[in-house]
């Protein structure tokens, strides 16, 4: 009887997660540039945006960005993501923008990162709990983080269809 409960609730648990890609692969925009053979997929705009740009390579981007108070950190460089088994990927030098925007928000900062193979597999089979931008720690909810995995395993699942 146990194993049933906890089977039927795998099985609850797996196909929300479908349904939950499916409407997040719904939201992604697709550009077609005829002229320079290049297909772009887009994520809505969030604090980690996800884009795929394919020529003759696929190439898959996160941006990482936020909305602080307080001014930037020259020395503070890079970009950490953390995830929710607790391991991190760092990286160092990576550069990050920044603009003030006005008196209310403050300074937005973000930073574009390309996905290496490598460690596409982390984005794609982890959530991110947390990220390190200009020595700023910013929380990732579960429900973003869900989307964001969710943008990635929709966009790098467009990889092979290039000509649709």
């Amino acid at each position: 009887m146990k194993k049933h409960f906890c089977l039927t609730l795998f099985l609850i648990c797996f196909i929300k997660l479908v349904v939950a890609q499916n409407n997040y692969c719904d939201d992604i925009v697709r550009d077609t540039d005829a002229v320079k053979k290049i297909i772009t997929w887009k994520s809505p705009e969030l604090n980690i945006n996800v884009k795929a740009i394919i020529t003759d390579t696929a190439q898959l981007w996160l941006n990482f960005n936020l909305t602080q108070q307080s001014e930037f950190i020259a020395e503070e460089g890079g970009l950490f993501v953390r995830f929710d088994d607790g391991k991190s990927l760092k990286f160092f030098g990576q550069r990050v923008s920044h603009k003030y925007l006005n008196a209310r928000d403050g300074y937005y900062y973000q930073t574009d990162m390309l996905i290496k193979p490598e460690t596409l597999v982390w984005f794609k089979t982890k959530k991110i709990t947390k990220y390190q931008i200009a020595g700023i720690d910013v929380p990732v909810t579960p429900d973003l983080a869900i989307e964001i995995q969710a943008y990635i395993i929709c966009i790098t699942g467009n990889f092979d269809k290039k000509e649709n």
